[in-house]
């Protein structure tokens, strides 16, 4: 995808002093933006659909399959991209900075938003 592309090449660079080329860090970005997407859409519909009937149950069950979830996003991410770095980096490098500002903010709000969802939808079922 592309716009994940984007996202591994703007940590990758942000970050390239402390990764080098692995960019691990780039990778954990996008693996953290794609787990909490999913996580999201899933609680979204647990939460309106299934929250007042099993409240109490699956909470350690759900803990797990989160992690494991993640861990699979994780490795998934790494191996698309370990070693393709100056790969991606030639295709995004040559933007102008009014598009580096824009693509920056957008790059902002994708790794926030999922973050900040799953607050918000609780607060909402809880009104």
């Amino acid at each position: 995808m592309k716009i994940l592309d984007y996202i591994y090449y703007r940590f990758a660079e942000l970050y390239k002093k402390w990764d080098g080329e692995d960019a691990i860090t780039a990778v954990m970005a996008v693996s953290l933006i794609i787990s909490m997407v999913v996580i999201d859409l899933f609680g979204a519909i647990y939460i309106v659909f299934f929250f007042d009937k099993y409240k109490k149950l699956y909470k350690k069950e759900g803990a797990i399959v989160v992690v494991v979830f993640m861990i699979i996003v994780m490795v998934s991410c790494y191996k698309k991209y370990h070693g393709k770095y100056k790969e991606i980096k030639k295709k995004w490098s040559n933007e102008t900075k009014k598009q580096r500002v824009i693509r920056g903010f957008l790059v902002f709000i994708a790794f926030f938003i999922p973050i900040i969802l799953p607050f918000i939808i609780i607060k909402l079922h809880n009104l």
